[in-house]
């Protein structure tokens, strides 16, 4: 039978490895108070923000909360897009995203970064989802950034189809544990496997 000072640091030892593993976020834009089609400029969702770098991004609601942009060249060619996302300079990991377009496939580009310097550049195309959002997933989802870079390209569909919308929604990250936190974990699990030890000699 173990004691109860050890039975108590086996309990601190398990509330401190659920506190720092890194779950799952999912940024929903579900909280956007803005109304359909107004412009957007920011949003912060479980410390994480959405901060849009180019492009002409506006609220959407047809399908739940989510930010799209419509074709707005002059003539022939393929708009741009993109939005950055960060955690307050924390590092995270970025998993995937759901994108929407009504009429073509979507080309994007993730481009990930640490303090500065590029972690990784992926790019793929999502098929036509004909109205609907499909899954675009990171190969590099393992890779540790602090800011993303999310671009989006939006071929011209055809007159007939006028100004196509490619929509954004649910960014999928996972904060990683701040080093203190893992460090204490690291500590306390040392001293209960001597606390074990010395108490099966």
């Amino acid at each position: 039978m173990l004691s109860t000072r050890l039975r108590f640091l086996c309990r601190i030892v398990l509330i401190l490895t659920l506190a720092t593993t890194a779950s799952a976020t999912t940024i929903t834009f579900d909280e956007i108070t803005a109304p359909d089609g107004s412009g957007f400029s920011s949003y912060t969702e479980s410390g994480f923000t959405v901060t849009p770098t180019f492009g002409n991004w506006v609220v959407s609601s047809r399908f739940g909360r989510y930010i799209q942009f419509h074709y707005s060249l002059p003539g022939p060619g393929t708009d741009t897009a993109s939005v950055a996302v960060t955690d307050a300079g924390s590092t995270f990991t970025f998993n995937s995203l759901f994108l929407y377009s009504s009429v073509t496939p979507i080309p994007w580009t993730f481009t990930g970064l640490l303090s500065g310097n590029v972690v990784f550049t992926v790019s793929g195309t999502v098929p036509v989802t004909f109205g609907n959002f499909a899954l675009a997933q990171n190969p590099a989802s393992n890779a540790m950034i602090d800011a993303l870079q999310i671009t989006l390209f939006n071929p011209l569909p055809g007159p007939a189809f006028g100004p196509n919308p490619v929509g954004l929604d649910n960014i999928v990250v996972n904060p990683v544990p701040e080093p203190r936190s893992s460090l204490l974990l690291v500590g306390l699990l040392a001293v209960l496997a001597a606390a074990c030890k010395q108490r099966c000699t």
